[in-house]
């Protein structure tokens, strides 16, 4: 059967290497992303590996330039990962030291000032919760309310009823755009955006050959997607943050209504987000996991999209295949 939807796979350890590069777009991969909220640093060589696969197979093969937008993220942590146990303290703080199991850097003092005794913060799309149960001036103290709760470096953290209004490009996003243009990106993906005014914002920064993808992950982009449907080339169901913004019940329903407006409205439209998650381990996916899948195709999706279970997974190449 001639497949016609795309395969957009993240960019990590686990398939820098050019033999597995290679594999993925004879399985059929289209496009790569590059996370930039996370270290690029040596991204150039994987990109020239990259293009010249592309050269010698004579297909055309997209870069994406995922930027990070204003995600709230905890810092690093020794080892890239620490073990947290259930009901223990962990500290979010504004130091810069690397973090360990009792506590992180949190840069962001507006927010440690904000937080009172009782609020939920969740980590790394919603996997691991933690209570607000004191504070001091830079920091916040907590318990972790999750069984097996494992912290990696710069995950994202989501605080529930917390609002921030967010209307522009950050310095770092800015700056990342240059860099995606230098190495010869084809699409940038805005994340977090709550309206178009980024996206027209970021088409004054860009070459007319670049594509703009709008990554729809909370409430206030739903409120204003008709405006954002009309400004940007694709949009990305970014599922994770969208979830844990609008509730995870709520996300089939409001992922089968934008793959039909962008397709009233000739866009494309990626689906993201835990669609093999089991496979960052296991070399076989669930049941759930191909149903997931084959729904999003059935509905109209261009796209779908391997996260970690690309970029970090133990199972790359099955996961594509």
């Amino acid at each position: 059967m001639e497949k016609k939807a795309k395969i957009l796979a993240t960019l990590g350890p686990s398939i820098y290497n050019e033999s597995k590069l290679n594999t993925l777009v004879e399985l059929g991969v289209d496009a790569f992303r590059i996370n930039f909220s996370h270290d690029t640093s040596g991204i150039k060589k994987i990109i020239s590996r990259i293009r010249k696969i592309e050269k010698r197979k004579g297909k055309k093969i997209s870069l994406i330039a995922d930027l990070q937008g204003i995600k709230l993220r905890i810092g690093k942590v020794k080892d890239g990962v620490q073990k947290i146990k259930y009901n223990q303290k962990f500290i979010l703080d504004n130091k810069t030291q690397t973090g360990n199991n009792l506590r992180v850097n949190f840069p962001y003092s507006k927010i440690l000032k904000k937080l009172k005794k009782g609020n939920k913060i969740l980590i790394d799309d919603g996997k691991f919760l933690f209570s607000v149960i004191g504070k001091s001036k830079n920091s916040i103290i907590t318990k972790c309310k999750s069984h097996n709760c494992i912290i990696r470096s710069n995950k994202g953290v989501h605080i529930p009823n917390l609002n921030m209004s967010f209307s522009n490009l950050t310095t770092k996003d800015k700056k990342d755009i240059k860099t995606a243009t230098k190495l010869g990106c084809n699409w940038i993906a805005l994340s977090f955006l709550q309206n178009e005014k980024i996206i027209l914002e970021a088409r004054k920064l860009i070459r007319k050959d670049i594509g703009i993808i709008s990554k729809i992950e909370n409430k206030i982009a739903l409120k204003n997607i008709d405006k954002i449907i009309k400004s940007t080339d694709a949009v990305m169901v970014a599922r994770g943050d969208l979830a844990i913004d609008i509730g995870h019940s709520e996300v089939p329903k409001v992922q089968l209504s934008l793959i039909k407006k962008c397709s009233q409205n000739s866009k494309s439209v990626i689906v993201a987000t835990q669609m093999l998650e089991s496979m960052i381990e296991n070399n076989t996916a669930t049941r759930a996991e191909v149903n997931d899948i084959a729904t999003a195709i059935f509905q109209g999706a261009d796209t779908v999209m391997l996260s970690a279970e690309a970029a970090i997974g133990k199972f790359p190449i099955q996961a594509v295949s």
